[in-house]
């Protein structure tokens, strides 16, 4: 069993005996909340230690309510979460 991890410590890929298994299918099976989690080995078991709910696609609420708390507007929160996106007024 292996996980390749992004650099913020979600789990983006889960290698079982050699193949590939969908990430979010092997996340729901451990009935976690979140690609973030540890596992390990503590005396002779197997704990799981997750943080958040995220899904890793799309802003998170709790992200940008503090980035909102520490003075950032809704602009750059947005540019944030998605930085290829550019804002435009409706006409």
């Amino acid at each position: 069993l292996k996980f390749k991890r992004n650099k913020r410590g979600y789990v983006t890929k889960v290698t079982i005996a050699g193949k590939e298994a969908d990430n979010q299918e092997f996340i729901a099976a451990l009935n976690r909340s979140s690609p973030c989690f540890e596992m390990k080995e503590e005396d002779g078991e197997v704990v799981f230690k997750s943080r958040g709910f995220g899904h890793m696609v799309g802003m998170s609420q709790y992200g940008a309510n503090m980035m909102a708390m520490k003075g950032s507007t809704y602009s750059e929160i947005l540019a944030h979460y998605f930085p290829k996106t550019k804002l435009k007024a409706l006409e």
